[in-house]
């Protein structure tokens, strides 16, 4: 959903504190994280600075380190009960480490405290991803009624379009995501969501230029800051196939493993998801003899996790998925 802007600034008590707490949201926009956390324990150093907790709390997200950032912005509703931009990264903090009730909670709190539009239309959206998450669509829905008339500000704009994508309403998020494609080229998050757009009108060839454009843009973004090494994530690929269950590792027995970093530009254009974080498949080699693959996409991995330690459990549940889905597969065509 992207960074929430800082409160504007207070009375300036100490100007040099102030000063480490814009700097920090500029690091950070810029990103800078090893910045912006030095600029943030500078602004934290004073006991009473609310602002500075909150901003450091936001940098130790993007390090993945949810715990200490929960800590941080419930320090600084503690200093300030009423401070309804800490009320809502709280509750993105706690979505993300999946304590959904709480979060929920906490957001619609901060929605009693919205003073225009656009802040409520923020919270909705988070409120809308918590829904989802837990597989309430309906509720979800409901919540993209509630979302106010009066245009916003282009990126909330093109969120709210993506929101009635996501709970099933792709006429309602096309012309948001036209306009969003037409304002933000640059953005791949805009370039899959119009890819998802066209290809339910059933323009392929819009689609596929869209899904290109989105892979070629998530090459060019740096990996998340927590990643890991291309040979460390392989270790953990290959320690998550020796783990599974007996009946699920035997499906991968012999088979080819290759971890990538995201789905090829061949295969994207040939209409496999560039956001496709794992495949099974089998390659005929010649008749009567197959290839059993296992593809792996790093990248496409590691932009689901919002901390480290997610990544076992993730490469757990995404591989007894792709065995799943193959098996499902094969059994349709031997009917």
């Amino acid at each position: 959903r992207g960074l929430l802007h800082p409160l504007a600034p207070m009375a300036r008590r100490d100007e040099r504190y102030e000063d480490a707490v814009e700097e920090a949201w500029e690091l950070l926009t810029r990103g800078d994280l090893d910045g912006a956390l030095a600029a943030a324990d500078r602004a934290t150093e004073r006991d009473d600075s609310s602002e500075g907790l909150h901003v450091r709390g936001h940098v130790l997200t993007a390090f993945g380190r949810l715990d200490e950032a929960l800590e941080m912005h419930q320090a600084a509703l503690a200093m300030d009960p009423s401070f309804r931009e800490a009320m809502v990264s709280a509750a993105e903090v706690l979505i993300a480490i999946g304590r959904f009730g709480e979060g929920a909670a906490m957001a619609e709190e901060a929605l009693e405290l919205a003073e225009t539009e656009h802040d409520r239309l923020d919270i909705l959206l988070l409120l809308v991803d918590t829904m989802l998450a837990e597989g309430h669509v309906e509720q979800a829905r409901e919540l993209v009624d509630r979302f106010p008339e009066e245009p916003q500000e282009p990126e909330l704009e093109f969120l709210a379009a993506r929101a009635r994508y996501d709970v099933g309403d792709p006429e309602g998020a096309s012309a948001g995501i036209e306009l969003a494609a037409r304002t933000f080229p640059a953005d791949p998050e805009v370039q899959y969501y119009l890819g998802l757009i066209r290809e339910g009108l059933g323009d392929l060839v819009g689609a596929t230029a869209a899904f290109l454009q989105c892979r070629q843009l998530d090459l060019a973004i740096p990996p998340v800051p927590f990643a890991r090494t291309p040979e460390a994530f392989e270790s953990e690929v290959a320690a998550s196939i020796k783990a599974l269950p007996a009946e699920d590792r035997a499906s991968l027995d012999g088979a080819l493993v290759l971890v990538e970093p995201l789905p090829g530009a061949e295969v994207v254009s040939e209409g496999v998801d560039p956001r496709l974080p794992m495949v099974v498949d089998s390659y005929e080699l010649d008749e009567g003899v197959s290839l059993r693959r296992l593809f792996v996409y790093q990248r496409n991995i590691e932009r689901l996790l919002s901390r480290p330690d997610d990544l076992r459990p993730a490469l757990k549940s995404l591989l007894r998925d792709a065995i799943g889905k193959a098996r499902g597969r094969e059994a349709v065509a031997a009917d």
